[in-house]
């Protein structure tokens, strides 16, 4: 299951590329409510893509990564671009892009692809996205945001314009998944929540004593 240690669990892309959910408890202990730290890494950096509650971090990749498998999740037709890049664009309210309504309020295509984002005040501010290419693989791809388009920059950061981050935009990953390995993600989710749960009703079944 590479579980390498007791609070942290490990989502294998590569060799030296991993996706990893650390628990801020022993996984004995974890709750389905409680935060997770999930991050990548590879063999010279290591980057926050969320922190929030568990459930809803690996629901949502779970439920993605099958909408992958089954080729649901094919990029609009209106993103020709960098999907980060169009998502830097959308949070600078560029009215070129593509929008669609729900309920009642307009949301940049892109945004479907979104699985998980970084803290606001987090640096750098990442998007994690997953998708289907033109050629039916599964794409992750990470991506970095400018740290102000909803506040203004701190004296110690090193504040660029908009227009200078844009102009050397780049992606930090872009990997195909392969289906095997989609899989294989699935069933960790499925353990990691079974755990969580189990854990629940233990608490549950003493309290009830």
């Amino acid at each position: 299951m590479h579980i390498t240690k007791k609070n942290c669990h490990i989502f294998k892309l590569e060799k030296d590329k991993f996706i990893t959910i650390k628990f801020d408890l022993l996984i004995e202990e974890i709750f389905r409510c409680d935060d997770i730290q999930i991050k990548f890494n590879n063999s010279d950096k290591s980057l926050l893509l969320a922190n929030d509650c568990m459930l809803y971090l690996l629901r949502e990749f779970k439920t993605m990564l099958e909408d992958a498998l089954d080729t649901n999740l094919t990029l609009h037709k209106s993103i020709t671009q960098n999907i980060g890049f169009m998502n830097n664009q959308n949070m600078n309210n560029n009215p070129n892009l593509t929008y669609e309504k729900h309920e009642g309020q307009n949301f940049w295509v892109g945004s479907n692809y979104s699985l998980w984002g970084t803290p606001g005040n987090a640096r750098p501010n990442l998007t994690t996205w997953l998708y289907n290419d033109k050629n039916k693989n599964i794409v992750m791809e990470i991506t970095p945001n400018y740290p102000w388009h909803f506040q203004d920059p701190e004296p110690t950061d090193n504040y660029v314009s908009y227009e200078s981050f844009m102009k050397n935009y780049n992606s930090y990953l872009t990997q195909i998944i392969p289906p095997e390995t989609a899989c294989k993600w699935i069933k960790q989710i499925d353990y990691i929540l079974k755990i969580a749960k189990e854990n629940e009703n233990s608490v549950n079944t003493s309290n009830a004593i």
